[in-house]
């Protein structure tokens, strides 16, 4: 099993202002720099994790949650894609943070073309395949490096406790597919957070909370500031 660490369009953006104390002051009549910019992208189930982040690094990094742009699954990310490259949307931060695995492991009906859920007991089917998923976040990783977008990986937290969702999601199947990611994160010397990890190490024995509540049982959004003070530490954009 591979090994984890935990720091291993542009129209209509809400932003959440969250600047190094390398970066600040007005010494010498010269204004302080703006703050670091890093643009959320990725599925919504982690967006609680970047609103505490940026609540903990106010005034050190300005956090950009996307209006009217929830990618939710590598599928449906990587088919609209080149639209927000040629839009401009990546344009302008220092680091995009990109997370896919929930919506790609929950099962649907495979009968629609658009993803509806549908129990795996009643004939659902994953929404996206583990060669599916390698080769969807290949190509995600490929565009963007095109693109001259840097970016940060996040792993998929732990699905022990699927509660009321237990018939959408198999129970372990995000840790397969967490392997696969960070086999596509190295290949192209990615950075990955690993929120899988950390969760799994915080709660111990401990009861897991259902696949939406990690964000509130245990401090998820620690490992993202780590990375982020030391990503930005030296003013180095």
């Amino acid at each position: 099993m591979a090994s984890y660490s935990w720091v291993s369009l542009a129209v209509g953006l809400v932003t959440l202002v969250v600047t190094p104390s390398v970066l600040m002051g007005d010494q010498d009549g010269v204004p302080p720099a703006s703050p670091p910019r890093v643009l959320f992208w990725g599925d919504a189930i982690q967006r609680p994790v970047l609103q505490t982040t940026a609540n903990e690094l106010k005034g050190k990094v300005e956090i950009v949650f996307p209006r009217n742009v929830e990618p939710g699954d590598t599928g449906t990310a990587l088919a609209g894609l080149d639209e927000l490259i040629q839009s401009g949307f990546f344009e302008d931060f220092d680091l995009v943070y990109v997370n896919f695995g929930l919506a790609d492991l929950m099962y649907r009906d495979p009968r629609t073309v658009e993803i509806r859920a549908m129990s795996r007991v009643a004939g659902g089917v994953r929404v996206t395949s583990r060669a599916e998923y390698r080769e969807r976040l290949t190509r995600i990783v490929e565009r963007l490096r095109e693109a001259n977008v840097a970016m940060v990986w996040a792993h998929t937290t732990p699905i022990v406790n699927a509660g009321s969702l237990r018939d959408l999601y198999e129970p372990g199947s995000e840790i397969e597919y967490n392997e696969i990611a960070l086999e596509v994160m190295d290949e192209f010397a990615v950075p990955v957070i690993d929120l899988h990890g950390f969760a799994t190490s915080e709660l111990g024995d401990q009861k897991h909370p259902d696949l939406t509540g990690y964000n509130r049982a245990v401090p998820l959004h620690t490992p993202v500031v780590r990375f982020l003070e030391a990503r930005f530490a030296t003013g180095d954009r």
